[in-house]
């Protein structure tokens, strides 16, 4: 399912197996998704289930496997582990703090090298302030080396997602405020992302539709997706669900800058 260069992001409607032509009204996702981004989003889960089908034992059980709970303390010769659930890379993400060094477990939500990916913004901002609010010395992180300062890290974490998400709502805001006009997530990641190659331009894609999320529901945007008669250009306001994990949104949805609500 993948392009010859291993691509499941770089792809478009050319690349698409045949669509039939009875599922052509898409209109009911809560998404508002088109096919590119069904057929991506298709991909990467098949991509996936495997890992977890080798896991799976039955019953709807997992082989080797026990549930946690936030909070819960777990215990062992020389080490005692506090689980703290902290979401945002995934639905169900959870840390470990070891007490005994006053370090943490980061898991996916913060990396030795690069960046994560993220499924919702707003949950992975507060996860890593609660991570920050215990002043960790240490990260063992689940991938790359471990943080030697722990609190450094999450704090200049904090600083670049709160730099990218003012740099991206200050261009929507200059571009769209009081104007007859609006913005894909597409015209973002071109204005902001100048230096960035093609190919990871996925990426920063999904980067900045995470951002409008967030934005949205916080009640600073609106979105707005085109009606369902090809020839027209008449867009209408569009609804997006206020407690769901979404890993894209469509392309062609359109944003706009809107005064802070006077409730909030």
């Amino acid at each position: 399912h993948r392009l010859p260069d291993g691509n499941i992001n770089d792809f478009s409607e050319k690349d698409l197996p045949p669509w039939p032509k009875e599922h052509a009204d898409l209109s009911w996702d809560v998404a508002g998704r088109g096919r590119v981004e069904f057929q991506r989003d298709y991909w990467v889960m098949g991509h996936h289930v495997g890992f977890y089908e080798s896991w799976y034992y039955r019953h709807g059980l997992f082989r080797n496997s026990f549930s946690l709970e936030n909070e819960q303390i777990i215990t062992t010769e020389g080490a005692t582990l506090w689980v703290m659930f902290t979401p945002g890379h995934s639905e169900n993400h959870a840390c470990f703090v070891l007490q005994e060094e006053n370090s943490q477990f980061s898991g996916d939500h913060v990396l030795g090298y690069g960046t994560t990916v993220l499924m919702d913004l707003q949950s992975y901002m507060l996860s890593l302030r609660k991570m920050l609010k215990l002043s960790p010395t240490k990260l063992y992180c689940g991938h790359g080396p471990h943080i030697k300062d722990g609190t450094d890290l999450l704090e200049r974490y904090i600083a670049h997602r709160e730099s990218r998400e003012n740099q991206a709502v200050e261009y929507l805001k200059s571009q769209t405020f009081e104007k007859d006009s609006f913005l894909r997530s597409t015209d973002i990641v071109d204005a902001l992302y100048v230096d960035t190659p093609e190919s990871r331009k996925g990426f920063a894609k999904d980067n900045i539709e995470k951002i409008l999320l967030k934005q949205w529901r916080e009640g600073h945007v609106q979105c707005y997706v085109r009606a369902q008669d090809p020839y027209t250009t008449i867009f209408s306001e569009f609804k997006l669900p206020m407690n769901v994990y979404m890993r894209r949104l469509d392309r062609e949805l359109r944003w706009k800058y809107v005064k802070k609500p006077s409730n909030l």
